[in-house]
């Protein structure tokens, strides 16, 4: 089961954190892979240097983790899917 959603307006981390939420409780599948295109990907890692503080460095920009995994959110493995378009996340 995969639900996908918009997050497009404005990046809404909480959004974004609800629907992982909501998917976990529906499937128990407390490992969800989280999808979306390279220019989420980017403005999610923005969004977390303006709001947060936290560095995001060009290092990271290009780099795919083990398994094809482009980073991780919160702890899930994000991977690109540049299908969809910007500001939709699919959790799988």
């Amino acid at each position: 089961m995969s639900g996908k959603f918009s997050i497009m307006t404005t990046i809404n981390l909480d959004k974004l954190d609800n629907e992982i939420e909501e998917y976990i409780r529906r499937t128990g599948n407390h490992e969800p892979y989280i999808f979306m295109n390279e220019d989420t990907i980017n403005a999610i890692a923005n969004e977390f240097e303006t709001e947060f503080g936290i560095p995001v460095t060009d290092t990271y920009s290009n780099v795919r983790l083990k398994d094809g995994v482009k980073a991780t959110y919160t702890g899930y493995r994000v991977f690109v899917n540049n299908d969809l378009k910007f500001g939709v996340v699919e959790i799988r």
